[in-house]
């Protein structure tokens, strides 16, 4: 906190047995926009077997805390879910040091609500050119979607890094047409 001249702050506390550290930032001086991005979540970290811990609150990162002590049956955590079931046989064969797991279905499904929520929300019906009824549900668009796993692991000859994804050029160009005709929008709108 004395490097950032009192901006930032990482009080800790405990609390069942689990030591957490949060991102504290001092308001003063930030644009109200900024601010209100900030007080939206409490970055909160600790450290666990060698691992470091992060969510967007405490009580989460003691919620991660008490999964990873877990030995029982995984049913409720990743390692029931279907999808990363299928890649646990290849990752127990590897020296695996890190790995990423990600549910494409679902963060779609969950960014095409909000998006469809922050347009009615921001922009009058009216002026939409296309009737937000007539879209299809997120469901249908994500149907085809599935999870992706990145590892790196580490052999005789070195580090291998390894990717499943359902992310390819294909899905980087619809990308870019959504993020072009938000662009059209807004400069419209702007006229």
């Amino acid at each position: 906190s004395e490097m950032s001249q009192g901006l930032f702050g990482f009080p800790s506390s405990e609390r069942r047995g689990v030591k957490t550290w949060r991102l504290d930032v001092n308001p003063v001086g930030l644009d109200p926009e900024i601010l209100q991005v900030v007080e939206m979540a409490t970055p909160s970290f600790t450290f666990k077997d060698g691992y470091l811990v992060v969510a967007f609150s405490p009580g989460d990162v003691r919620k991660a805390v008490q999964r990873m002590d877990r030995e029982d049956d995984p049913k409720g955590d990743i390692r029931s879910h279907a999808e990363f079931k299928a890649y646990l046989g290849t990752l127990d064969q590897q020296q695996v040091q890190i790995f990423v797991w990600q549910d494409w279905r679902v963060g779609f499904e969950n960014a095409y609500s909000a998006a469809a929520t922050m347009l009615n929300i921001g922009i009058s019906a009216d002026q939409l050119p296309v009737d937000l009824t007539l879209l299809p549900e997120a469901e249908t668009l994500s149907q085809h979607l599935f999870s992706s796993l990145s590892w790196i692991s580490q052999g005789p000859d070195g580090f291998t890094s390894t990717s499943f994804s359902p992310i390819g050029p294909e899905i980087l160009a619809l990308v870019a047409v959504g993020v072009g005709a938000v662009g059209w929008l807004v400069v419209g709108e702007m006229r």
